[in-house]
């Protein structure tokens, strides 16, 4: 118990960072001071958001997951993007699934405990269009150990990346350096 020399009617406060409780000590007469029934200032911690590091992704789906802040709601919205989302929520996760279209999202992420201001973030998604991967041909059938030939890839948008080979239907595979193996 902490005395405070204040005889007026109200006590002020500041700055608390810990729950504080207040009463009045109170005197009159020939009865010893009694204290009155307390009063207490709860305080809550201020709340932060991150919605996560900016992302590149390629396909339909992707999840952002935004940080956990105990006794908080946390809420995401588009800001911005080629089409509107349909999205799912889960506290601080979010599933986007079927992006038809490639561009660039943005998302904000929103932690609220309904006492301190809110706190936000946003996230920038990029979504990329698949390349076309194209078709291989050249299937062929030749004699064990004299043969040479090539395969082909048409029909393709995008950067060929490498080449990879298997003799076991693709149960293993091998990266090629060198492109005539």
């Amino acid at each position: 118990v902490n005395p405070i020399a204040n005889t007026t009617t109200q006590q002020g406060y500041s700055g608390l960072t810990q729950t504080t409780s207040y009463r009045a000590i109170v005197g009159g007469g020939a009865c010893p001071p009694a204290e009155s029934a307390a009063a207490t200032v709860s305080v809550v911690p201020s709340v932060s958001a991150d919605a996560g590091p900016d992302l590149t992704v390629c396909g339909t789906a992707f999840n952002l997951v935004g940080n956990t802040v105990a006794q908080a709601a946390t809420s995401w919205i588009q800001v911005s993007g080629p089409v509107n989302l349909s999205f799912a929520t889960n506290g601080p996760l979010l599933t986007a699934v079927n992006v038809s279209v490639p561009g660039i999202y943005v998302f904000r992420y929103r932690v609220s405990n309904g006492v301190c201001p809110d706190a936000t973030d946003q996230v920038e998604v990029v979504v990329g269009e698949p390349g076309e991967v194209g078709t291989v041909s050249g299937s062929t059938t030749v004699c064990a150990g004299s043969n040479n030939g090539s395969v082909v890839l048409g029909s393709f948008n995008g950067t060929i990346v490498g080449w990879e080979s298997s003799t076991d239907n693709w149960q293993t595979s091998v990266f090629l350096n060198n492109p005539t193996q």
